[in-house]
């Protein structure tokens, strides 16, 4: 089943991918046409416009809402690996681009893997 513009969205909001302004723009923007909008589209619209990246579109999409960790908007994934995964990610309020590197979940709660990453 497609997904609805208004899903689409809903889901956006739920990611803190975006200024509330920004959200509330694209809210207007769709709501006159909302029956008429090709979610698609409009995802490759805001990859277009440099609203979203293609990976947060990407996400979005397949239905996953996760796209900020404590002080940091995940932009896109740089790579993946046995240890986790490494994100291009920006400080929400510096504006500063990082990246970040996490571990994955299944290795949180064993210390000798943790030390690993850390070191």
């Amino acid at each position: 089943m497609a997904l609805s513009i208004d899903e689409f969205v809903a889901r956006l909001e739920s990611t803190q991918a975006l200024d509330p302004e920004k959200l509330e723009a694209i809210r207007r923007e769709v709501e006159p046409v909302r029956h008429e909008v090709d979610t698609e589209c409009y995802a490759r619209k805001l990859v277009n416009e440099s609203t979203l990246t293609q990976w947060q579109s990407d996400q979005l999409v397949a239905g996953r809402k996760r796209f900020v960790m404590g002080d940091y908007r995940l932009l896109d994934m740089a790579g993946r690996g046995g240890m986790g995964a490494v994100f291009k990610a920006e400080h929400v309020r510096l504006k500063r681009l990082v990246a970040m590197k996490t571990l994955a979940p299944q290795l949180v709660n064993k210390p000798a893997q943790v030390a690993r990453f850390q070191k």
